[in-house]
């Protein structure tokens, strides 16, 4: 859809997280120990990517939708979506509005194309936000609609959680989430307010339905006219720190802050500078000029990094998997030895047209994928049709050494 374009030019810890995180594809049996295969550097796909279909509410109603970034908490695992557009069942299919972000769980980790929502919706109730306005924000919503204004407040969440270290098995499993807010006029966002914190928790660790999401902290964050930290995606390495691949225009920064700490508090986090060193503070001006390190994965969009020790190429256990600022509807692979990089990356293919409209928002999701053949599930946004829909496939990826694995 033409204002995610302009969004992503714009806008754009020993615990993992567990949507960018390391899933073992050691082999069960204990002898003889082998090493799993690797993926062969530089990449390339054994095949043409492979298409399993949109994603579909297990309802018979329709909801186009974007985005399509996965997370899990306490073991389950939810899909985070942008603009949903909800309508009544069939044959009326009435529209109901327009959700600037929801959740919604995969119910089935073996059917990644299917989703449900937390709660039942009445024939004419649409879903509601996972991200909530605030009463300032549903009062500015209010007034633009009372002046026939086709403007809106949107909570985008692109870059994925951190789970909070030590409560995923506790009483309340916790994670800390940003969200990229702005305004939107027609299909453009004309006005970014700047980077949020979100807390996750579920109250219930057996009961996916119980997640709830809380804003915390002041808002925004930082300064709205620099970089929305975290926008793009954010990664809780084992060195004990989260880093937050951050876009901003054509640049992408990075920062970091000890995933132990309140990610609600300014003062924890430090940003790398050009120098290589990370500092407490920066200011503008921004991009070429300024003194923050601004080509983090140059050109790259949205995305996912990853910790795979067992799969990325030795020595170089960071991966990045998405697509570039420029919506061309293919896929880059990225390798690193730090999160900061420097990155390798590099272009493997292009996804299919589907309904022939800009492919953009790719995300991996480890818990689909099968990296022991060399297997990474992937989702994509199409806008090809009113409303966007998400695509889930698989990329088939040579690998090297380990033992290999038999075709099916």
């Amino acid at each position: 859809m033409h204002k995610l374009k302009s969004a992503f030019s714009a806008m754009t810890s020993p615990t993992k997280s567990a949507s960018d995180s390391h899933i073992s594809s050691q082999p069960q049996h204990q002898a003889p120990s082998h090493q799993p295969p690797r993926l062969r550097w530089p990449p390339a796909l054994l095949s043409p990517p492979l298409t399993l279909g949109p994603i579909l509410d297990t309802s018979p109603r329709h909801y186009p939708r974007d985005f399509g970034r996965s997370i899990q908490l306490s073991g389950h695992t939810y899909y985070l979506f942008g603009d949903t557009f909800c309508f009544s069942s069939p044959p009326s299919q009435n529209f109901l509005g327009v959700t600037n972000n929801t959740i919604a769980l995969v119910p089935d980790l073996h059917t990644p194309a299917k989703s449900t929502w937390l709660q039942e919706y009445g024939e004419e109730e649409r879903v509601e936000e996972f991200v909530s306005y605030t009463e300032e924000e549903e009062e500015m919503c209010r007034r633009w609609k009372e002046e026939g204004k086709n403007k809106r407040i949107v909570n985008w969440a692109f870059g994925g959680i951190a789970p909070v270290p030590n409560t995923q098995t506790s009483g309340c499993a916790e994670a800390w989430m940003f969200y990229d807010s702005g305004e939107t006029l027609e299909a453009s966002v004309i006005h970014g307010r700047g980077i949020g914190v979100a807390k996750l928790s579920l109250s219930s660790p057996s009961n996916p339905n119980t997640i709830v999401c809380e804003r915390t902290g002041p808002f925004p964050l930082f300064d709205p006219t620099g970089p929305s930290w975290g926008n793009m995606s954010i990664l809780s390495a084992p060195d004990g720190y989260t880093y937050l691949l951050t876009g901003r225009d054509l640049d992408n920064y990075i920062a970091r802050l000890l995933t132990s700490s309140s990610f609600a508090d300014p003062s924890n986090y430090t940003f790398l500078h050009k120098d290589g060193h990370w500092h407490p503070h920066y200011s503008p001006p921004y991009g070429p000029l300024g003194s923050l390190a601004h080509d983090i994965l140059a050109g790259q969009g949205q995305g996912a990094l990853l910790y795979l020790p067992d799969f990325a190429p030795e020595g170089k256990p960071y991966v990045w998997v998405g697509c570039s600022k420029f919506l061309t509807g293919r896929v880059w692979v990225g390798v690193a030895e730090r999160p900061e990089g420097k990155w390798e990356v590099v272009d493997v293919g292009e996804l299919p047209r589907g309904e022939g409209g800009n492919r953009y928002c790719v995300y991996p999701h480890v818990w689909g994928s099968r990296l022991e053949r060399g297997e990474v599930m992937v989702s994509w946004s199409d806008d090809g049709t009113m409303g966007g829909k998400v695509l889930v496939g698989v990329l088939r990826f040579e690998t090297e050494g380990g033992e290999g694995c038999a075709d099916e």
